[in-house]
């Protein structure tokens, strides 16, 4: 199963396995509350910070989605080489693995647009305090 959240020039897709007992906490706890600890709001964040300077940002979106894409397809290959051994494979846990990888990545990304979108600004914070 492929989960993928928000508006996808701003986004990612990440695979998870299914038939599991939970989802990580960062996909599942989606509140009304705005929280950058859960992927919906992170990415809205995102989403919001780069519309109006999408051409500023293009390719720092770009690059976090081929980074966690390819840190999805890692996962993949590296559960389904385990199967084809007959490895036992925790898939909760392999679940989790790629959250905290997306989740580091999400930050690190909302992190740059964040700065570079300020110094953008009118009224900017040219020494990013």
């Amino acid at each position: 199963m492929v989960i993928a959240y928000g508006s996808m020039p701003f986004a990612t897709m990440v695979p998870f396995w299914t038939q599991v007992g939970t989802t990580p906490t960062y996909f599942r706890q989606t509140t009304d509350k705005v929280d950058t600890g859960n992927f919906y709001w992170s990415n809205r964040l995102i989403a919001a910070i780069c519309d109006p300077h999408f051409q500023q940002h293009e390719a720092d979106l770009d690059n976090y989605v081929e980074t966690t894409m390819a840190l999805g397809h890692a996962m993949i290959n590296r559960v389904d080489t385990a199967l084809a051994n007959d490895e036992s494979i925790d898939f909760e846990t392999e679940n989790q693995k790629i959250s905290d990888q997306i989740r580091f990545e999400t930050d690190k990304l909302l992190a740059k647009v964040l700065d570079d979108a300020s110094n953008l600004m009118t009224n900017r914070f040219s020494m990013s305090d």
